[in-house]
C-alpha cells in the first residue's frame, strides 16, 4: 500500500486532502505543518509519496524539506502552492519526477497528481534497464573514476561518456553522483563486470 505525507500548514487544507485520499483508498500516515513534524514522520512512517505546500510557516520551505527527504531515500513528490511564476517553474524544474498542482484545486487534479505519482514511484524503484556501454560507465563511476579517466580506458570521446551519464542520472531519476551511488548501492541490478 502507498502511504502518504501531507505538508501543510493550513489545517483545513491539509484535512481536505486527507479525506479525499482516504475516501479514495490511499493511506495518509501523517500530517505535518512544519519540518520538525514532517521528519519524525517520515523517518517513522516512511511514506511513498509526499505531497508538500512550497510555501510553510517558518524557516524552511517545502521545497527545502523535499530536498533533504531525497538526499536519504527516492520518495515521488507532489508540491501544491497558490503560486505558479516561472521562478517556482524553474526551482522544479530542477527535480527528477516531481509534479505540482496550484490552489485552488479540484479533487479530480489531486487524484489525478497521486496517481501519477504513483505511477512515477513504480519507475523509481524498478530502473530501466541499462545499455551494455551504460553498466560499463556505471561501473566505472561506482570505482570513482571521472568522466575523463572512463573515457580514455573505455577509448571514448568524453562527450559520449557524457551522453550515457546523463542517460544513467535519468533512468535512475537522480542529479547527482551521490544520489546515483545510493541509488545503485540499493538497486540489487547492479552487478560488476
Amino acid at each position: 500500500m502507498k502511504k502518504i505525507l501531507i505538508i501543510e500548514d493550513e489545517l483545513i487544507i491539509a484535512s481536505d486532502i486527507q479525506g479525499v485520499l482516504e475516501a479514495e483508498g490511499y493511506f495518509v500516515v501523517g500530517i505535518a505543518d512544519c519540518y520538525e513534524k514532517a521528519i519524525k514522520i517520515f523517518e517513522k512512517k516512511k511514506p511513498n509519496i509526499i505531497i508538500s505546500d512550497i510555501y510553510l510557516k517558518g524557516n524552511i520551505s517545502g521545497i527545502e524539506i523535499v530536498k533533504i527527504f531525497l538526499e536519504q531515500r527516492p520518495v515521488s513528490v507532489i508540491f501544491i502552492t497558490a503560486y505558479s511564476n516561472n521562478e517556482i517553474i524553474e526551482t522544479l524544474a530542477d527535480f527528477n519526477s516531481i509534479s505540482y498542482i496550484t490552489k485552488p484545486f479540484t479533487n479530480t487534479q489531486l487524484l489525478a497528481a497521486v496517481k501519477m505519482a504513483n505511477s512515477r514511484l513504480h519507475k523509481i524503484k524498478t530502473p530501466t534497464k541499462l545499455t551494455h556501454r551504460e553498466q560499463e560507465i556505471l561501473n566505472k563511476i561506482m570505482q570513482g573514476y571521472s568522466s575523463a579517466k572512463i573515457a580514455t580506458e573505455l577509448k571514448i570521446s568524453m562527450e559520449t561518456v557524457k551522453t550515457h551519464r546523463r542517460n544513467i542520472f535519468a533512468k535512475y531519476q537522480v542529479n547527482s553522483i551521490t544520489k546515483l551511488i545510493n541509488c545503485v548501492l540499493k538497486n540489487s541490478s547492479f552487478s560488476s563486470f
